[in-house]
């Protein structure tokens, strides 16, 4: 685990802010204690001693696997953005690019996401009461080679990619390179061992880091 905490639970946001929020708890060793499903929009009660991730959908972010250049997070992003100017059909002042743990080979994790969406979901965890947790894109829970279908979607950690999609979408784009994906329980088990692993990648860094309420009272 990454942190102190007893267990911890997995948020798993569907991509429509509209359908029920899914809530797998988790315990230290990586099994399912509980489950819930939440009402859009309906707040999850503090738990003292629990460490909240929350997994937003693959399909709103780029991963990209890159060789980057510094040791600071600065110099690392300032040369992830170089590196991803000519690939974005968007504006780089559009997008939020963060970085993420270094993979195979020196490369490392960056995940690219339009700035609207990542203030939607800081608006949808806030409505969630889940302001201090973490997000990571849903398909890099999963250790490389393997896939889990979610209901309608399929997430996918391949050799050489890592995305969210459509489940007959996601099985037509590179089927000969897909692992065989998990369903159910097997899917849900699958995904508690990933949060309690380091994760791979954590939105809420540069602009979007977690507030720190307590300093900040402390400094007034």
């Amino acid at each position: 685990m990454t942190s102190a905490a007893a267990q911890t639970r997995l948020i798993l946001l569907h991509p429509d802010p509209a359908q029920p929020v899914r809530c797998l708890v988790v315990d230290a060793h990586a099994q399912i204690v509980a489950r819930h499903t939440v009402p859009a929009g309906q707040p999850f009660p503090t738990l003292q001693g629990t460490r909240d991730v929350v997994a937003v959908p693959g399909e709103f972010v780029g991963l990209h696997r890159l060789r980057l250049d510094g040791r600071h997070p600065l110099q690392l992003r300032a040369s992830a953005r170089n590196d991803l100017g000519d690939r974005l059909a968007a504006p780089m002042a559009t997008v939020h690019v963060a970085l993420g743990a270094a993979a195979e080979e020196a490369q490392w994790w960056v995940a690219v996401v339009a700035h609207t969406k990542m203030r939607a979901w800081a608006e949808r965890a806030a409505r969630l009461a889940l302001d201090a947790a973490a997000w990571v894109p849903d398909c890099l829970l999963l250790p490389a080679s393997h896939a889990v279908q979610l209901g309608d979607r399929v997430l996918v950690h391949g050799p050489s990619a890592a995305f969210s999609a459509e489940a007959a979408l996601a099985m037509a784009v590179g089927a000969d390179d897909h692992p065989p994906v998990l369903e159910g329980e097997d899917a849900d088990l699958r995904l508690a061992a990933g949060v309690c692993q380091p994760l791979l990648l954590n939105l809420r860094q540069f602009e979007y880091a977690p507030v720190d309420r307590r300093a900040r009272r402390a400094r007034r």
